[in-house]
């Protein structure tokens, strides 16, 4: 869907400074992340010899954790609002809504919908139509949600370029109920219930949410039904059985661009280019793992997932209702399977854990433009893939102060593509027919006859019906490697380094739109980073970081394909968190990012250099907070700028917040301000038309327990 919206619009002290400056110019960069699809709801294996503190500050890579609290102290509407607080995170949306909305890492610019892999409970959303839709997550089903930047294709494997968002959802430890009330300018709001239940060996949790939102621009409405479910049993005190179930259902409208004049006036923002344009969604997501663990050093997980999605939609219709030619749909189905060994034995001064796994994935993608039954315009495209990987990761404790990480990954996939056309065949003779008798000049009754060329003549034809058009069957074979290292002399410093590889095969949106000879693209990366402890007071993280892609897949000029030679991207990426005194903290998060096209050392578009965002909180007595936010970004080039700067960059923009919040024993109160000076701002704009995003929103949200 993404495609298609753009192809409409194409117009502390002094001597720990001293080491943190000295060790981060020796940093080359290599970086590591923590297995990621190991089951949430048992206690992680922990690398033996290494102390538990220790081994925290020995990750390897940027990372950073968002928890329950965070997320309900932010006062976000959706998850893609939580994201782009974070160190790293660029935010990316079309609509305000969470619909056509995503994040980018590390600068991917519009290719961050398919470079950066986003995962619900280990379900990838990355399948269909190159975009995850995080509209299907609602904010009270998620527990925590974990951003790991830079290349993660060895334990991730495909499309995990930029980085991997690994969300989990909520499940209960105890008994307990929960209603929450939110209300908003612009006719929003959002109930939800959740509650659960436990016992020693087993647990409940069951949340519904509804969400209307009536739309910043005109024609931007959404509303959606969240359902869902999750289970936990624990048996024998070394096996664990988890299994979950999401249903999400939504409305909403398309309102398209705006013009340059329009951006820059207080009205000219909410207007919109496609007044009757929009769709519905229908996902249901079901998973369910196992893992058992007979000893400290052995551990054995495998895991299964579904996924299936139905996307009736219309772009730019001409009424109301549309036609059957302005009748699009896209279905999704897809299936995943893991399996996974962790061994972890005690080898005195050394201390391994390594993982051992393969996967299994297969996603059958059936879209269908221009309706159904119109002649010679209606088209059905059916994608196929099925993917086969294995991985080796090994995680290496050296005494107390150092962590080797070294992993790579094989894999493969193979790929069915047909497109069938809703036409007829029909079969022709020629037929002859006698001479034509034309007078001779100068001869009077004289006629010379003159051949006649055979007429066609339609002798039937078959019933209307999809006929194959084109048929592409592939196989790609993929592999990355990573290796890192990182020490710690102090509990209150560390640093690391990481080098990897990573890859993305084309997805199925990729296909249909796609040239011929469209094949994976490949990418190298070199990361180096610290963190600084600060004791009380806070924390320092700072990391560096290089990559370069190769036949990197971008849409330009109405195709996908692989673009020639490279692209290549650097930045820093910094965090900080304080506590100046008692009942104040504070954050800064910065990142700055260069992103270009070697060949001609053009910018890559929509990709900003400077972004980041700054808090401030204040607790008061009885209970109360007060926050302060802005989440600002520099100018970026337009997205149809590729090659060349055709158009005038998107402008800059700061959105500030204010919020204040009450809680006790059972009630959580919060009210505020989102962009609060009412900015103009957009993150996306295609030949300088642009997509504003929302004004100033005054909220209000009550969260209440129940006995």
């Amino acid at each position: 869907m993404h495609r298609c919206l753009r192809s409409r619009c194409e117009p502390c002290a002094k001597g720990r400074t001293a080491i943190a400056a000295a060790c981060l110019g020796l940093l080359v960069n290599l970086a590591f992340t923590l297995p990621a699809w190991s089951m949430d709801t048992l206690a992680p294996v922990q690398v033996e010899g290494l102390p538990a503190a220790r081994l925290g500050d020995l990750h390897i890579g940027s990372r950073s954790l968002i928890d329950r609290e965070d997320i309900e102290r932010s006062g976000a509407r959706n998850v893609v609002e939580v994201l782009a607080r974070e160190a790293g995170v660029n935010l990316s949306s079309f609509f305000s809504n969470a619909k056509f909305s995503g994040v980018d890492l590390r600068g991917q610019g519009e290719t961050s919908t398919a470079n950066v892999l986003i995962l619900v409970d280990g379900v990838r959303l990355n399948v269909d139509q190159a975009g995850p839709d995080l509209s299907t997550l609602a904010l009270g089903d998620i527990e925590t949600i974990e951003v790991r930047r830079g290349a993660q294709s060895v334990t991730h494997g495909d499309g995990a370029v930029g980085g991997v968002i690994e969300i989990r959802t909520r499940r209960s430890f105890r008994t307990h109920a929960e209603t929450t009330l939110r209300v908003a300018s612009f006719d929003q709001q959002r109930v939800s219930l959740e509650g659960g239940t436990a016992t020693r060996s087993a647990d409940l949790r069951i949340g519904a949410s509804r969400t209307l939102d009536g739309g910043f621009r005109a024609n931007s409405a959404f509303e959606a039904t969240n359902l869902s479910a999750r289970a936990g049993w624990r048996a024998l005190e070394t096996l664990e059985f988890a299994a979950g179930v999401q249903r999400h259902q939504d409305h909403y409208g398309l309102p398209g661009f705006v013009t340059r004049e329009q951006f820059a006036a207080p009205d000219g923002r909410r207007a919109a280019s496609d007044p009757f344009g929009g769709g519905r969604t229908e996902e249901l997501r079901f998973d369910a793992g196992l893992a058992w663990q007979p000893h400290t050093w052995l551990r054995l997980e495998t895991r299964y997932a579904e996924r299936r999605r139905t996307n009736p939609f219309s772009i730019a219709p001409a009424g109301p209702v549309p036609t059957e030619a302005e009748r699009n749909h896209i279905g999704l189905d897809a299936r995943q399977g893991d399996l996974r060994l962790s061994l972890n034995p005690r080898a005195g001064l050394f201390s391994p854990h390594l993982d051992l796994g393969g996967e299994w994935r297969e996603a059958a993608v059936d879209s269908r433009r221009n309706g159904e039954s119109v002649p010679a315009q209606s088209t059905r495209r059916e994608v196929a893939q099925q993917t086969f990987a294995a991985f080796a990761h090994l995680r290496l404790g050296l005494g107390a102060h150092w962590l080797l990480d070294l992993g790579a990954r094989q894999e493969r996939t193979d790929v069915s593509d047909r497109l069938a056309r809703f036409d007829r065949e029909c079969t022709t003779v020629l037929v002859a027919l006698p001479p034509l008798l034309l007078p001779l000049p100068g001869f009077p009754g004289v006629f010379v006859p003159v051949p006649v060329p055979p007429v066609p003549t339609l002798t039937g034809c078959t019933p209307f019906a999809f006929q194959p058009e084109t048929a592409r069957d592939a196989v790609w074979d993929n592999a990355a490697w990573q290796a890192g290292i990182a020490w710690s002399p102090q509990t209150w410093f560390a640093m690391h380094g990481r080098v990897a590889t990573s890859f993305r095969s084309p997805n199925p949106d990729d296909l249909a739109l796609g040239a011929l000879d469209l094949r994976p693209q490949r990418g190298e990366e070199v990361e180096g980073g610290l963190r600084l402890g600060l004791g009380q007071r806070g924390s320092l993280e700072l990391a560096a970081f290089a990559s370069q892609s190769h036949d990197e897949i971008r849409f330009e000029r109405g195709i996908n394909r692989n673009l020639p030679g490279s692209i290549e991207r650097r930045g820093l990426e910094l965090s900080l968190t304080l506590t100046p005194v008692a009942g104040i903290d504070a954050r800064l998060n910065l990142t700055q990012v260069d992103a270009r096209f070697r060949e001609d050392d053009t910018p890559v578009p929509l990709v900003p250099e400077l972004a980041g965002s700054a808090a401030i909180g204040w607790e008061l007595p009885a209970g109360q907070r007060l926050d302060f936010s802005s989440l600002f970004a520099g100018s970026r080039p337009d997205g149809a700028a590729l090659g060349a700067a055709r158009f005038p960059r998107v402008p800059g923009w700061h959105v500030e917040s204010l919020a204040w919040s009450w809680r006790s024993r059972r009630l959580d109160v919060q009210a505020g301000v989102n962009n609060l000076l009412d900015a103009t701002w957009a993150t996306t704009a295609f030949g300088a038309t642009y997509y504003p995003l929302m004004g100033r929103e005054v909220y209000a949200r009550i969260a209440l327990a129940l006995p």
